[in-house]
């Protein structure tokens, strides 16, 4: 693979839509404060999402893994990872929200590899304070 910037790779998040097209066939991995699964962005009206099974779920369109890491049992209805999960991957799934499907010249209401899955390790607890794991290796990288 060649560029022209040095400083990229292929796997600079710069080039993820350079190298498949919108994210097909790849899994994001997005530590955050959790993802609104029901939102329009996320939602897959036939398939539910597995939370906490640490397993690899190929049935959601677009929730491949969710890992409530500090056992949170409600989910979220908004906030900061769904934000970010939705300008890395969102695409509208209803039919009444396909008009937020639109790719405009440098502004997009969609996310940037919006045919991508996400893997969302959740970071936040009932109380909604956030915490990283002491040891990212074994309680982050090995779920992810």
């Amino acid at each position: 693979i060649q560029s022209t910037h040095d400083h990229l790779t292929p796997t600079h998040p710069l080039l993820l839509v350079s190298f498949t097209p919108h994210g097909r066939n790849i899994l994001i991995g997005v530590g955050d404060s959790g993802l609104d699964v029901a939102n329009t962005f996320f939602y897959d009206p036939s398939h539910a999402v597995n939370y906490g099974t640490g397993k690899l779920d190929s049935s959601h369109r677009k929730v491949a893994l969710y890992y409530p890491f500090l056992g949170k049992t409600d989910v979220s209805t908004g906030g900061h990872g769904t934000h970010v999960c939705g300008i890395i991957a969102g695409k509208a799934n209803k039919a009444s929200a396909s008009s937020y499907n639109v790719f405009l010249v440098s502004l997009t209401t969609q996310g940037l590899a919006y045919d991508s899955r996400l893997m969302v390790f959740d970071l936040e607890n009932d109380k909604e304070e956030y915490y990283t794991p002491s040891n990212l290796y074994r309680d982050y990288f090995d779920v992810l």
